[in-house]
């Protein structure tokens, strides 16, 4: 249930299935009704959105590709930048540990962050390979897809080292000018 008092609007109402790339989800000033099969998450203002890439095998072996700056428009990712400013790196691999490590997870993970005044605050977990680590297919030395396999294989896993700056354009439905 949700406590009102707790609650502070505007808020994001949230489906719990299907919603990507800003599907699913609505800016809402009250409390919407109950049991609908969505969830109510606080807009917390941020001063950057971030993501790291964490893989992890069988052997409990980790990796970490660098961080990654997210920019969306309109609730939909449009570009990632690969690598973000890296100050915050070990405080967003102690966060993906913890999630790897009480999950037992094998393979790669996804956790998106948002940066508040310095310090990170968790905001979703995509348990797969993640749009915003697409730049890792020319862009590292291993990509994502690539390590993934190797995770659940058994195999070890390849370097996660970038190969220089590298940025994901999120393309959805027409071709942007090219300016």
């Amino acid at each position: 249930p949700i406590d009102d008092e707790v609650q502070r609007f505007p808020a994001l109402w949230k489906t719990r299935r299907l919603g990507y790339d800003g599907k699913g989800q609505e800016r809402v000033e009250t409390r919407p009704v109950p049991g609908t099969g969505h969830v109510l998450e606080e807009i917390v203002p941020f001063e950057r959105e971030l993501s790291i890439l964490a893989v992890r095998g069988t052997t409990g072996e980790t990796a970490f590709y660098p961080l990654v700056e997210n920019v969306h428009e309109g609730g939909i990712l449009r570009v990632s930048r690969a690598p973000a400013r890296q100050e915050l790196q070990p405080e967003a691999e102690r966060i993906a540990t913890l999630v790897l490590d009480e999950l037992g997870y094998v393979g790669v993970l996804a956790v998106e962050l948002f940066e508040v005044e310095g310090r990170l605050l968790a905001n979703e977990l995509a348990p797969r390979v993640h749009n915003t680590g697409h730049w890792t297919i020319e862009g590292s030395e291993t990509s994502q897809f690539e390590n993934h396999l190797r995770a659940i294989l058994g195999l070890p896993l390849g370097s996660t080292a970038s190969r220089g700056d590298a940025a994901l354009v999120n393309l959805i439905g027409t071709m942007p000018a090219a300016a």
